[in-house]
């Protein structure tokens, strides 16, 4: 299989109780041909069940593989589909791994009905499990709760692929410095479509900050421009997409956001901070349908603002065991990661203002109006605190127990891997640009899902990038994306001199061959 040759997957007198095909990197189970069930019927190659079926029984079980082992993380995918999506939201199956020769489970997580994207569509339902010792007996079963027509149509067992950023992770590869722009072009994003690069970022100055406004900084809107030459040049003048409007949960300003191109829809969609005159940061919605190219203005969301303060926060972190705190408030600095099933994966930091602690939240959605932080992709917690950069190579203020969290993030799928590149901060997640005071550096960690705070792999050599003069806030807005069209992976961030006043966006392409960590970023 393309992308996993590098991962090794021991097979050790591979024996299956049940058929399977068996290829070099890739293990294919068909439920139909096993005789391994409790309930349900032959359907096919698959396995099905029906509401008549009994319930809470093994709709698949097996194949019983012998001898598997590895010491890289291997993935099982279970492909099912059914009838009806949005009856209810109850669970309606269990999908696990066990270890059938000591009766012990591995890793396993329950699916609901309104997991499913689409009725009657197959879809992946993925288990990510390390398998170090050469187990006899490894089943991965789905078990039938109730409630539904499901079918089982297959089961894959693979070894993790890296991706293309791996190169870099394994200490192969080196970000390489080719461009800077010297503007001031606070929450830039740049969104590769085709040849062009489309880059989002907050303008300022272009009228008088409204009265009604008054206390609540600078007013902004978004704009875009676009660069053929990796962001040697950009197009002049910008276009605006969003703009504040009297009366509405923006009027007083627009800034950090976060694009995304669907092109199963030709829709056009952007994700920011907004805010009204009665203060508060609240998330809004903006949509330019019909079109591939974001050079227009955008429509607002009639349900804007689509996210209020903390009102996914206090969702994500109430009950007991989570890595954040259910004040956590501020939902901001959006980033649309991707959209799979009908529903787009969000990412968004938030901020306790009586623990100082910053965090990183994620939830799904099919329209950015409603909202699910619980689905069978998400962690139900937060997936980025203060544990999770405590132990990087910098010299924290001891105030507030050294790094507080983390604030913008941005996320690459490479391979099957989520990598997050994000900032983290001591003392507070406000700017402290009194030089030599605050810590603000970039760091990377990486899972195969949207894993709980802790159960990200930290990168050996974090931070990556920090400022040269270490001021809060000097190093901001960074970026990691694919262009396709280019086949090559960037990095972006903005580094400012608040001595001098100066602001650079510095973009870096991955580039064959190691070379030393951190990145020093400056600013003349």
């Amino acid at each position: 299989m393309k992308g996993v040759i590098f991962l090794f997957v021991a097979l050790c007198g591979l024996q299956a109780k049940g058929q399977c095909q068996h290829s070099q990197d890739t293990l294919v189970f068909y439920p139909g041909q096993s005789p391994y069930h409790q309930t349900g019927f032959k359907n096919g190659n698959a396995w099905s069940a029906t509401i008549q079926s009994s319930k809470n029984e093994y709709l698949t079980y097996g194949p019983y593989l012998a001898n598997v082992s590895s010491s890289q993380s291997l993935v099982v995918e279970f492909l099912l589909s059914i009838d009806n999506n949005d009856a209810d939201d109850l669970e309606v199956v269990v999908v696990d791994v066990n270890d059938a020769s000591v009766q012990q489970v591995i890793t396993s997580k329950s699916i609901r009905r309104t997991d499913f994207g689409t009725a009657g569509t197959p879809q992946k339902f993925s288990l990510y499990f390390q398998n170090n010792q050469c187990s006899q007996n490894l089943e991965f079963r789905v078990f039938y709760v109730c409630c539904s027509a499901i079918t089982h149509h297959q089961t894959t067992l693979r070894a993790l692929d890296e991706g293309k950023l791996a190169t870099f992770w394994n200490h192969q590869a080196h970000f390489e410095y080719i461009s800077e722009t010297n503007r001031s072009v606070a929450g830039a994003f740049i969104l590769p479509v085709g040849n062009l690069w489309y880059f989002f970022y907050r303008e300022q100055g272009y009228e008088p900050t409204p009265s009604y406004c008054s206390g609540l900084g600078t007013i902004y809107r978004i704009v875009v421009c676009t660069s053929q030459d990796e962001g040697r040049s950009w197009s002049s003048p910008p276009v605006v997409v969003a703009q504040p409007i009297p009366n509405t949960p923006s009027e007083c300003g627009l800034v950090d956001g976060s694009p995304y191109y669907d092109n199963a829809t030709s829709t056009w969609h952007y994700l920011s901070q907004c805010i009204a005159r009665s203060g508060g940061w609240r998330l809004c919605h903006y949509f330019l349908s019909g079109s591939s190219s974001p050079l227009s203005l955008f429509e607002p969301n009639p349900h804007n603002p689509v996210i209020t303060g903390g009102q996914l926060f206090s969702q994500i972190c109430s009950g007991t065991g989570k890595h954040c705190t259910d004040h956590t408030v501020d939902e901001g600095t959006p980033d649309i990661v991707k959209k799979v099933n009908g529903q787009f994966l969000v990412t968004f930091h938030g901020y306790d203002y009586t623990t100082q602690k910053g965090y990183r939240g994620a939830a799904m959605t099919p329209n950015f109006v409603d909202w699910n932080v619980d689905s069978y992709d998400l962690p139900d917690d937060a997936i980025f605190s203060s544990i999770d950069c405590q132990n990087w190579n910098i010299s924290w203020s001891p105030k507030n127990g050294g790094c507080i969290g983390g604030g913008e993030g941005s996320i690459l799928i490479s391979g099957d891997y989520y990598y997050q590149l994000i900032e983290a901060p001591d003392i507070e997640l406000g700017c402290i640009i009194t030089l030599g005071v605050q810590n603000w550096v970039l760091g990377l960690v990486r899972s195969p899902s949207m894993a709980p705070s802790g159960q990200w792999e930290d990168f050996q050599e974090n931070p990556i990038i920090i400022p040269k003069i270490k001021a809060g806030c000097s190093l901001q807005y960074h970026r990691l994306f694919y262009d396709e069209v280019r086949n090559n992976i960037y990095l972006t961030f903005i580094i400012q001199n608040f001595q001098t006043g100066a602001q650079f966006m510095k973009v870096h392409v991955l580039q064959p061959g190691y070379a030393p960590l951190p990145i020093e970023a400056t600013a003349p």
